[in-house]
């Protein structure tokens, strides 16, 4: 008989912006050296979440494929909430890509002409939002993303919204 080995602690960053989120610094980062930095680091898993595009996602898991790395395709949103809007972040089923998070986008009232723009905004409620990204259609999990710094859940909304 095989003894299990039991559960282990593996590192993820469920969080991981690259050169397609606005607010990222460097235009030169390649997928290979994301997926080179991620694995210096000891990461188990990276989840690729730029602001409100996916163009990202499938050459990183191009870059990671032989590697010990998983890549999850995700997606960071703003909705309406809070004070000026509040993040949340979209992680979808690892064989999804690309196409998946435009078709995330497009549910959430976020066209093709605001992929990857400043400022892009879903019109719909958090929950709303949080409800079509898990929803059968996309298979996804919401996570609040920063939740208690600016354009967080826990700092910038009150009441029975926040609840």
């Amino acid at each position: 008989m095989t003894k299990s080995r039991g559960l282990r602690f593996e590192k993820f960053d469920l969080h991981v912006h690259t050169p397609e989120s606005f607010d990222f610094d460097d235009r030169t980062v390649l997928p290979k050296q994301i997926v080179e930095k991620a694995l210096a680091e000891g990461l188990r898993g990276i989840a690729i979440t730029d602001h409100c595009t996916g163009a990202f996602i499938d050459a990183t898991k191009k870059a990671a494929e032989g590697t010990s790395l998983v890549v999850f395709p995700g997606v960071e949103i703003a909705c309406s909430g809070g004070k000026s809007g509040i993040h949340v972040i979209a992680l979808l089923p690892r064989d999804k890509g690309e196409v998946h998070v435009r078709s995330l986008l497009t549910d959430l009232g976020i066209g093709p002409e605001k992929v990857g723009e400043e400022g892009a905004t879903s019109p719909k409620s958090l929950r709303d939002v949080i409800d079509i990204i898990s929803s059968p259609a996309h298979k996804g999990m919401a996570v609040l993303a920063h939740c208690t710094s600016s354009k967080g859940a826990l700092q910038d909304m009150k009441g029975e919204v926040r609840r």
